[in-house]
């Protein structure tokens, strides 16, 4: 079975944003669907952040060559978007933002994306009617 290649795209520090994203990472991992490469913003997981264990997976996924036509997963601010090359693939971003309005230069950032994952339906609700 062919696995799906995927580019995550995240913070691995003490954030909200970085323990979403590795437990996210963790599944996808543990489902053997995907041949995941991270990407972290910071060039290494950051330290007490990360135990040990996951810390010994990241640094695997960190290391592994980077494929142009895996899909890109951007887990981070939108605004962090920018410091990542988009693939000609699909790229998808996921954004957090806990109030009824995203901050304006948001919009037109996560618009740049073939899709978009929200926790919240607000979120995308305000992304529609924006666009």
């Amino acid at each position: 079975m062919n696995k799906i290649k995927i580019e995550y795209c995240c913070f691995l520090n003490q954030s909200g944003y970085s323990t979403a994203a590795q437990d996210l990472i963790l599944a996808l991992h543990q489902s053997r669907k995907y041949d995941i490469k991270l990407h972290a913003f910071a060039g290494k997981p950051a330290r007490p952040a990360v135990s040990d264990e996951r810390y010994a997976i990241f640094s695997k996924m960190i290391k592994k060559e980077s494929d142009p036509e895996a899909i890109q997963i951007l887990h981070s601010i939108p605004t962090l978007q920018k410091k990542v090359k988009h693939r000609k693939s699909k790229n998808i971003a996921f954004a957090t933002f806990e109030t009824f309005n995203p901050p304006d230069n948001w919009i037109s950032i996560l618009n740049q994306n073939d899709a978009m994952i929200a926790p919240s339906f607000l979120i995308i609700i305000f992304l529609l009617i924006l666009r």
